[in-house]
């Protein structure tokens, strides 16, 4: 992601290892950690980590980030006055 928006996370999230730097301009947003750290402040008191990865396991998961590009499908319902 872009470097001002894994800052604006930071900003919003408060202290925390949430983003690294990676290649200029751009990082890593810890995903893993922001929905412990969510969950957490919400007052869940268990969280477990199964410590899978989709990306590091392509024979057992799919990864949009290491196998796109594929299909896609969208539906969208609405109410109509």
């Amino acid at each position: 992601m872009e470097e001002s928006l894994g800052q604006h996370f930071g900003s919003l999230l408060g202290e925390g290892a949430w983003y690294r730097p990676g290649r200029p301009g751009h990082g890593w947003l810890d995903l893993k950690a922001v929905a412990r750290a969510q969950l957490s402040r919400a007052g869940v008191e268990r969280v477990t980590d199964s410590g899978l990865c989709t990306a590091c396991e392509p024979e057992r998961f799919w990864s949009h980030r290491w196998q796109a590009p594929c299909g896609r499908f969208a539906s969208l319902i609405w109410l109509q006055p």
